[in-house]
């Protein structure tokens, strides 16, 4: 699983990431009922706050042909009720990845993963209730993504990012590889992004570090996949009774020809 270092995500030293985390917010996967919610999400940050995909003015939600097979996960704040944070893992259904369309040289092979799309509303990001919590919810989202891709894809992901996110993400301390793929992805606004192709092998025996059993790591895992975690979760806890997720199954989105949400 990805290790992480949270030493430095919260500045509140006497608190753990997951006392916070799991006061404030819930970590689970998205349901039909979320997706909406979620590709505004999308829309909002990739297209209102980086200036992405102008095309998309008209519809206010980001979206594309790989969210149908993907498992998504959300963020919601408690409080409100409101998804402040998802991210995806797509399957390499036909030996393709979202990668693909700008590495299409790349043999993705038939188990592997790519984990794209990792967001959190802006309003969220720095500080909640008075805490200052810098990348904790981008901490819980990656957490997230590396149970999903130990579970379904024996630990092996794709990450396309650029390089300021996978030096954010080392920082945070997670492994990353950087392979010697890399793109420049215009973005229809006249900005052009390099972003680069890393592994992450997310089950190997080298990730022995107390980090990957981290109680925050852990308590995310909980959540997720409650049928893995043999101990019991009391109600005095800071990881609250566990309610089972709907099987992928029961998750599965369905799609017109013209790639909007049924």
């Amino acid at each position: 699983m990805l290790k992480s270092d949270h030493t430095e995500i919260i500045n509140a030293p006497h608190i753990a990431p997951g006392e916070i985390f799991f006061r404030y917010f819930k970590i689970r996967f998205a349901t039909a009922d979320d997706m909406f919610a979620m590709f505004k999400l999308r829309y909002q940050v990739y297209c209102e706050e980086m200036g992405y995909f102008p095309n998309l003015a008209k519809k206010q939600s980001e979206m594309d042909e790989f969210d149908a097979s993907a498992l998504h996960c959300v963020i919601e704040h408690k409080h409100s009720g409101k998804i402040v944070g998802c991210m995806r893992a797509v399957p390499s259904n036909q030996r393709r990845l979202p990668l693909s369309t700008y590495l299409p040289h790349v043999k993705v092979g038939p188990h592997e993963m790519e984990v794209s799309r990792v967001v959190v509303n802006p309003e969220f990001r720095h500080e909640v209730d008075g805490y200052k919590i810098p990348g904790l919810l981008f901490n819980a989202l990656f957490l997230a993504a590396s149970h999903v891709v130990d579970e379904h894809a024996n630990g092996k992901a794709y990450l396309f990012i650029e390089q300021v996110m996978a030096r954010a993400l080392k920082r945070a301390g997670f492994d990353l590889s950087q392979t010697p793929h890399m793109a420049s992805v215009s973005f229809g606004n006249g900005k052009i992004s390099k972003k680069y192709l890393y592994r992450v092998d997310t089950f190997t025996s080298r990730q022995t570090r107390p980090l990957r059993k981290s109680q925050f790591a852990s308590q995310i895992g909980v959540y997720l996949y409650p049928e893995k975690y043999e101990r019991r979760v009391n109600s005095d806890s800071v990881c609250p009774a566990i309610v089972r997720q709907p099987s992928r199954q029961q998750n599965a989105l369905h799609y017109r020809r013209d790639g909007q949400l049924l």
